[in-house]
């Protein structure tokens, strides 16, 4: 049998598989939209894509370019005599099965990506190549990037960041792009900006102005820009309450944050008026401005990783995952993002926690209005029974990497006096394919030691018959505890215990899962903790939603 055939059975049986999966597990086709084709031929092996860990249909192909030695008029302040902030490199896809020279390309039009890189030695920390791994990665999928040296730019300077990437990004559009090779013609625009450590300050200072069609990097120059990215911003002590809403800017969002026992820094802030890393202040702040118009945005937090983490496979993963969704409309990457499918080669990396949010998420209940006994609608009801509840009023500070309300809930069921939580609503929810989705979190006890939890739902319809009670791990793992430092503690102005970091995360349950009841009326969602295995324990809770 030849290689041809081969393939081509290969995609058959694919295709089979897909559609055996979709019969028997509708939810299937509908949330994964998983594609059997395009197939791509890698170095090792068949690279089946969409799935963002693999290796996708191009490769790439890298032109560097330097700026005009033009410093005076540029208004670049450097702190060095060397011209590292002139240097930069652009990669292109190029059609596996291209056999010409240099960066030939089909005639698709890719969006672009601009790599705005951290502080750091630049030899070893966040140089191009430390880079080039996720540049590639993200190339191979379709995307047009660009990386720039500003190694001699201050990341505490935005304004200097500010003009540095309106005169690379300005450049690459007029020049590199279009100097007789006519690769402009590849580009269709769109414009995604990813932000790694005082990178992400950099985005801090390009959108947290006013709307400004003049700037030639992003408006000027007729980009559209749809999509940022914050690997681990640096938030400093003097921009720390400058809380822009980007979603005035842009629709959609992603940050990514991580903790490491020797960089108290990397998750929230050590103490009052020092630097943090993190970009769950950017994710909170999100949209705030702005519900009708912001799409998406997506939180990954890793324990365990150190600072300069780009070329670690879930970095690259993830965003190229939530790229794909946000540039080329593949809702299949919602398997990975919406619904936490780990994407494939994340080696040793466990502990991810992911919050999400999009705009056909319907709220039913948040704590913003400071309010813990009604939701935001004046049909629902929040009942407690046998369970201390409060205001979780503390996360609504600039040294909690969350700057939100939500309620606690605390319960010792070691009686069996079944405590629980439930929203009741006077008029019957239709829930039928739809699904239940929630941020939660452990509280931090004072014990080093915690371990995970779980906690039990179920529903009650306008029959007052329940449903079968479902376990919250059942649906993405147990609840986590806070994480806790061993070197490092989060200061906070009110108490000890308040000194940890609470990364909260979304599940998302399909309201199938509940048998028994009429999914049509539904009239309470229950959150119960009177599993045997947990007796006890304490929570924070916020963002009770439905969604398609």
């Amino acid at each position: 049998m030849n290689n041809t055939n081969q393939k081509f059975i290969n995609l058959i049986m694919i295709m089979l598989l897909s559609s055996f999966l979709a019969c028997t597990d509708p939810a299937f086709l509908t949330e994964m939209r998983e594609r059997a084709a395009p197939v791509a031929e890698s170095s090792n092996d068949y690279a089946w894509y969409p799935d963002p860990g693999r290796p996708g249909y191009y490769d790439p192909c890298v032109i560097d370019y330097s700026l005009p030695d033009n410093r005076e008029n540029s208004g670049i302040e450097v702190s060095s005599d060397k011209e590292y902030w002139r240097e930069g490199w652009v990669m292109i896809p190029k059609n596996k099965t291209s056999t010409g020279e240099g960066c030939e390309i089909t005639k698709e039009r890719f969006p672009f990506v601009v790599i705005i890189h951290a502080d750091g030695n630049p030899n070893t920390e966040v140089g191009f190549d430390q880079y080039r791994p996720m540049m590639e990665h993200i190339v191979s999928h379709g995307f047009i990037v660009l990386y720039y040296k500003r190694n001699q730019v201050s990341g505490q300077d935005p304004e200097q960041g500010d003009k540095l990437f309106y005169l690379h990004t300005k450049h690459v559009f007029e020049k590199v792009m279009s100097n007789g090779n006519n690769l402009g013609a590849y580009m269709n625009h769109d414009l995604a900006i990813i932000g790694h450590s005082a990178g992400g300050s950099t985005i801090t200072k390009l959108l947290g102005g006013p709307y400004d069609p003049g700037k030639p990097g992003i408006y000027g120059a007729g980009f559209n820009l749809k999509a940022v990215v914050f690997m681990s911003p640096t938030v400093y002590p003097e921009f720390e309450n400058q809380s822009p809403d980007f979603s005035l800017h842009v629709p959609s969002m992603m940050g990514i944050s991580v903790s490491h026992d020797t960089d108290g820094s990397a998750f929230g802030s050590k103490a009052q008026g020092q630097t943090m890393k993190t970009a769950f202040k950017y994710y909170d702040d999100f949209q705030k401005s702005n519900l009708l118009n912001a799409d998406n945005k997506e939180m990954i937090f890793v324990q365990g990783p150190q600072h300069y983490y780009q070329s670690i496979p879930f970095a690259k993963s993830y965003i190229t995952a939530y790229l794909k969704r946000e540039f080329q409309g593949d809702e299949s990457q919602n398997k990975y993002l919406k619904f936490q499918q780990k994407p494939s080669g994340l080696g040793q990396i466990n502990d991810i926690r992911h919050l999400n949010w999009s705009a056909n998420f319907y709220k039913l209940v948040n704590f913003e209005n400071q309010n813990i006994l009604n939701g935001i609608s004046n049909t629902i009801t929040l009942d407690y029974n046998n369970i201390d509840h409060s205001l979780y009023y503390s996360i609504d500070d600039p040294y909690s990497p969350h700057n939100t309300y939500c309620v606690e809930l605390a319960w010792d069921n070691q009686q069996n006096n079944d405590p629980y939580f439930q929203l009741l609503n006077s008029n019957d929810m239709d829930l039928e394919n739809k699904y239940l989705t929630f941020t939660i979190s452990q509280r931090y006890t004072g014990d080093a030691n915690m371990s995970d939890v779980d906690s039990r739902i179920s529903l009650v319809d306008d029959a007052d018959t329940p449903s079968n009670s479902i376990n919250i791990s059942t649906f993405g793992g147990l609840i986590k505890p806070p994480v806790i430092l061993q070197n490092f503690w989060v200061a906070h102005p009110d108490s000890p215990l308040d000194a940890t970091k609470n990364a909260m995360r979304s599940y998302i349950i399909p309201f199938s899962a509940f048998n028994g009841v009429d999914l049509t009326k539904i009239k309470s969602i229950k959150f119960e903790f009177n599993d045997p295995n947990y007796p006890t324990g304490r929570i924070i809770l916020d963002n009770i939603s439905i969604t398609d």
